[in-house]
């Protein structure tokens, strides 16, 4: 889960709110205030960034905070922003054109030319023709002197919203603001207040409001106006207020704006956060509504866009490179040893298996392999695969011979002439050698013509050795195992009694 710092920066005090955000679901760990050393240095007022206070006020917060949150989300104030509904001729399949039509929507609208200003929205309805969108617009230089400002006081804000609009967000952590008539959220400071209507969780209504707790008679009858505004807009009546900000904190203030709106007004409670060094109040409303932005799903309005558009790579990569460089590293070497034990015991049952194969194809077929394929070819009556290479070479025929000799005879080679044929698969020889008699030579020729890869022997003159010593012969035979060897059988163990 995150750790999503929420800054309401008002003219007299920094508040912060540090919430633990993950799915839909946000735990609120603490509630920070910093009072500004020069009242009145917001930069709304025409502070520039070489703000030496705010800076101070920035790193106390920092300190207070002792871990750095991962993610910071600012607003700008709602004097600042220029906040309007707009209906788009767009359905909801060309959302995506929404920011190219929405400049001639709000042109003549807003208070600043729209080529200098920084335009957002979020998506309230939609139909088959028209899209209706709450639309913010701002002028560059505010929102640039916002971020000059915070990054001078060593502080990077991820998501920069409307103070106003904000508000919305304080739903997504109290599902009592979900409710599909309209609800006023009323945001009050020392001299200017933030009012927004919600239906259904979203804000539909937003305005600044001049007057707060130093101009009541002000602030209610801003409030009446931008009511009948809503009104006005085709919004449904106003049946519910909650007061928040300094003015929620003050009973008699609440009973006495209730009083001038002739409305139900109640006060926000905000849930207690883990850390009670500061208690929670409705003075904290804004920045825990900033810090609850992380658990919308839908689109918001995020002034952080187009030239001020954040460059999260560098900074991801070097906030979290160690973590993720560990976090892969583990992945790898678990999924190494995954692969290797899965591979070791696919290995042991493929070995087991072709045991119990060549088992069964030798009982069946009285020759044993171990190749699937093999068998199912023998099943069939095909043979096993004829090897490429010649089935019959000169050293086969050669060992043939020496096999026939027996130890006792007494032999010598005279000539040795192997021809084959067939693309090897026949080799005929021709044999001349001496022995000491003619019995001997007969064994010979006996045993060639028991082998079983011998097809034919013929045996041609004989004749006496130098000094009638001796018996000089010659045989002619052929030597052929196309049958044994295409069941995959050694020709030179396939003899009779070698």
């Amino acid at each position: 889960m995150a750790l999503v710092l929420g800054l309401h920066i008002s003219p007299h005090s920094i508040r912060g709110t540090l919430a633990r955000a993950g799915f839909r679901k946000a735990d609120i760990v603490q509630y920070l205030e910093v009072p500004l050393a020069a009242p009145g240095s917001d930069s709304s007022e025409g502070t520039t960034s070489e703000d030496p206070g705010f800076r101070q006020a920035i790193q106390d917060i920092l300190i207070m905070l002792g871990k750095p949150p991962d993610r910071v989300v600012t607003a700008l104030s709602g004097s600042e922003v220029s906040v309007h509904s707009v209906s788009v001729p767009l359905s909801s399949r060309a959302a995506s054109k929404i920011n190219e039509v929405l400049p001639f929507e709000l042109e003549g609208v807003v208070p600043f030319e729209l080529e200098d200003a920084v335009v957002d929205y979020q998506t309230l309805a939609s139909d088959t023709e028209r899209t209706q969108v709450l639309a913010a617009a701002a002028a560059k230089p505010s929102v640039r002197s916002h971020l000059a400002r915070l990054q001078h006081a060593g502080i990077t804000t991820r998501e920069i919203g409307v103070a106003p609009v904000a508000l919305q967000h304080l739903a997504e952590l109290m599902p009592e603001m979900m409710s599909p008539d309209p609800v006023l959220l009323v945001h009050i400071g020392k001299n200017e207040s933030d009012l927004c209507v919600l239906k259904d969780g979203r804000c539909h209504f937003a305005r600044a409001l001049p007057g707060g707790l130093d101009g009541f008679v002000q602030l209610a009858g801003s409030i009446r106006h931008s009511l009948v505004g809503f009104r006005a807009s085709g919004g449904a009546k106003v049946d519910r207020v909650i007061c928040m900000g300094e003015g929620g904190e003050q009973p008699d203030f609440v009973a006495r704006l209730q009083l001038e709106l002739d409305l139900p007004v109640e006060p926000l409670h905000l849930p207690p956060a883990e850390k009670t060094e500061v208690e929670a109040s409705p003075r904290f409303s804004l920045s825990t509504a900033l810090a609850c932005t992380a658990l919308g799903t839908e689109k918001r309005i995020d002034l952080r866009r187009g030239d001020f558009a954040p460059r999260r790579s560098a900074d991801l990569v070097r906030r979290y490179g160690r973590t993720v460089g560990w976090s892969i590293a583990a992945v790898l070497v678990c999924a190494f040893f995954a692969t290797y034990t899965r591979w070791s015991v696919l290995s042991t049952e493929n070995h087991q298996l072709e045991a119990k194969l060549r088992d069964a194809t030798g009982d069946v077929f009285g020759l044993s392999v171990g190749s699937v394929a093999d068998a199912r070819r023998l099943f069939l009556g095909e043979g096993l695969a004829r090897d490429p290479m010649p089935q019959t070479d000169a050293l086969r025929v050669l060992e043939l011979i020496s096999d026939s000799v027996l130890d006792e005879i007494t032999h010598n080679t005279r000539q040795l002439k192997v021809e084959l044929r067939e693309n090897g698969d026949i080799a005929e020889f021709e044999l001349r050698g001496s022995v000491d008699s003619v019995s001997d030579r007969d064994q010979i020729v006996e045993r060639l013509r028991k082998h079983r890869c011998v097809t034919q022997v013929e045996t041609g003159r004989a004749t006496p050795g130098p000094g009638n010593q001796g018996l000089n012969y010659q045989i002619e035979g052929q030597y052929k195992c196309k049958d044994s060897l295409a069941m995959g059988l050694d020709p030179t163990s396939a003899g009779g009694d070698q």
